[in-house]
Parts: C-alpha cells; structure tokens; sequence
C-alpha cells in the first residue's frame, strides 16, 4: 500500500463518516425549558395542559410514540397519560384534537400544547405548592422495542388560585417556579 492509497482511503472514510453525521443521524427528541404558563383544573379528573417547546437538533426526523409525565409528590398520581393537543394554553370549548405521536422534523423546534388527564384522580390542595413534573416519552428505535425516554424535568407551581378555583380549568403563570418573578 502506497502513501496515496492510505490517503484515498483516509479521504474516503471523512467523507463517508461526515455524510453520515450531517445527513443520515437519526433525530433525537428533547423539550427546551420549562412552560412559562399552563391550565390546571383537579375535580373529578386532574387535567394539565402545558405548551411544550420540542426541538429537534439532528438532521432526521424525531418522533414520539405518545407521552406521559411522571409526578413523584403523595397526592397526585404519579402518571398522567397524554390525551390531547390544544391551540392555545388557555382552555376553551374548541380547538382540542385528539392526541397523536409527536414528529418534529430534523433541526426544527415546535411549539405543542399537550393535555394531561387521570381519571379519577381528585387532588385535595390545601396551599400553594411546587411540584417536580418530568414528562417522558415512547419512543421507538430500530432494532430496538419502544421504550419510555425522560425528555426534561422542571418545577410547576400551583398557586393559591388554582388552590382556591381547583375544580375550575384555568390558566396559571409558572413563573415563579421557574425563577422569572
């Protein structure tokens, strides 16, 4: 082997390896931040409605089988199911499509208002409080069974209000949760 076929083959394998990394990366799901506002109503059923910012880095599509968020404080079930997708955050009569998978195309950011409900599930609040949320979602790969995948963490919090008004659906400013007040 001559100096110049070790150099061909050299320029070859970059090549190779670069199309790969710039073009063919399966795409990879996460959630930017936490929701700056959400809706919360918790009579017969606990309903969340929170606007999630997904992004996308990879070059290829990145897709959710459905979500869940997953709540680790006494008094709240400790799973709540996607349900559906709203238009806006603020709860009204229209504009509610039944849930879906999540497909957010390589290198682009969407924003979703996704709706969690458990039914039953009365929470009785008393105070004010800041719950840890983590939403997860299945998401399949090749060659591999679907599987839950922890796509971001934040703190929600419940106000006086919504203590107060907790069988009415409302929206509720998260911003002292997340350090904006």
């Amino acid at each position: 082997m001559t100096p110049s076929d070790l150099i061909a083959i050299c320029a070859l394998a970059f090549t190779v390896a670069a199309f790969w990394w710039l073009n063919a990366r399966p795409g990879k799901l996460r959630i930017v931040g936490a929701p700056s506002s959400y809706a919360f109503a918790s009579g017969r059923d606990l309903v969340l409605n929170l606007p999630l910012v997904f992004t996308n880095t990879r070059p290829l599509a990145a897709v959710a089988l459905t979500l869940r968020l997953r709540i680790d404080m006494p008094g709240f079930p400790a799973l709540l199911p996607f349900q559906a997708m709203r238009e806006t955050v603020n709860p009204q009569p229209n504009g509610r499509a039944m849930s879906s998978s999540i497909v957010v195309q390589g290198r682009e950011t969407r924003l979703i208002n996704c709706e969690f409900i458990a039914r039953p599930a009365e929470v009785l609040l008393t105070e004010p409080v800041t719950v840890t949320i983590a939403v997860e979602a299945l998401v399949e790969r090749k060659w591999r069974r679907p599987s839950w995948r922890p796509l971001a963490t934040f703190p929600l919090h419940i106000p006086q209000q919504a203590v107060e008004h907790r069988a009415q659906y409302l929206t509720y400013s998260n911003e002292a949760a997340i350090g904006r007040s």
